[in-house]
């Protein structure tokens, strides 16, 4: 019984990391005039966008907005997965997940 169980647990390790190598490669490519923007003149040019994402053991498939942002210091994108419907990917970011993160601090 333990070992099913544990071997079930490896199973889905395995595939969650499969998921995560699978979202890093599909990584949206910078656009280079944004890019030379922000070498160029800005602090931060920063874009939200979002796709449906599914992983083999999740029931349906989710949503995952992702804020992007280039800077002098290079390329930095961080993921939300939710199950929220409603909002932009903008809002979802900073006023979900930003206040969330602020609040656990």
């Amino acid at each position: 019984m333990v070992d099913r169980i544990a071997d079930d647990v490896r199973t889905q390790r395995a595939e969650a990391h499969a998921d995560v190598a699978r979202m890093q490669r599909a990584k949206p490519k910078p656009d280079p005039a944004v890019m030379r923007q922000a070498e160029a003149q800005a602090e931060a040019v920063r874009r939200y966008t979002e796709i449906r994402y599914g992983a083999k053991s999740w029931r349906c498939e989710r949503r995952v907005a992702a804020r992007i942002e280039a800077t002098k210091k290079g390329l930095d994108i961080r993921y939300v997965v939710t199950n929220q419907a409603g909002g932009s990917a903008e809002w979802l970011y900073d006023t979900m997940y930003c206040a969330a993160a602020r609040w656990r601090t």
